[in-house]
């Protein structure tokens, strides 16, 4: 039963969807992009859509800890919901 593997697997593809960058850098960058030039046509000043650009962007390409921070979001809101309400568990 100890039979040697006679195929060997491709590495998995870790080059993201766009440039590099994953689904949910991609998505909220074209979330952004789209917002943006709805926000134009409404006669939004320039400063305030670049604002909302500048933030998005931060929010798609910007790491910590290793990982973008568009990905820390659902950790990020579940901390903060919880407060100081939040009670320790510790596993029997």
């Amino acid at each position: 039963m100890n039979e040697q593997r006679t195929y060997r697997l491709s590495p998995p593809d870790r080059t993201g969807w766009f440039l590099g960058l994953g689904g949910p850098q991609v998505i909220t960058l074209g979330v952004a992009l789209v917002m943006a030039a709805g926000f134009f046509s409404l006669g939004v000043p320039p400063a305030l859509v670049g604002a909302l650009l500048l933030g998005s962007a931060v929010l798609a390409i910007a790491r910590a800890g290793g990982r973008p921070l568009v990905e820390m979001l659902p950790s990020a809101w579940k901390w903060l919901r919880r407060g100081r309400r939040a009670q320790e568990w510790s596993a029997p």
